[in-house]
């Protein structure tokens, strides 16, 4: 499993990441697809982190205060794209 927080900076920069909120079928899929997966996510264990299409991970603080969660997401955000020139996807599943 990569360590919470594997950096986005080994990403490759001629590939669009996608910011994945866990779910490993998501992440699995991205992957055979053969998209960057970058999984944020609230629980070091959470399964997509131990996925072999999981390209950087990042580990978010607690939803509750959501305040700190949506500033950590959206920070990611500006990261990725300060790195590629646009603003990279977000998905989610439930």
């Amino acid at each position: 499993m990569p360590a919470p927080n594997t950096s986005v900076h080994a990403l490759d920069l001629n590939r669009l990441p996608v910011v994945s909120l866990g779910g490993i079928n998501l992440v699995r899929a991205l992957g055979l697809a053969g998209i960057q997966a970058v999984v944020a996510a609230t629980d070091p264990e959470e399964p997509a982190l131990a996925s072999r299409y999981c390209a950087a991970a990042v580990l978010l603080p607690p939803r509750d205060p959501i305040d700190a969660h949506v500033e950590a997401l959206a920070s990611l955000g500006k990261q990725l794209a300060g790195m590629y020139g646009r603003r990279v996807p977000l998905m989610y599943g439930s």
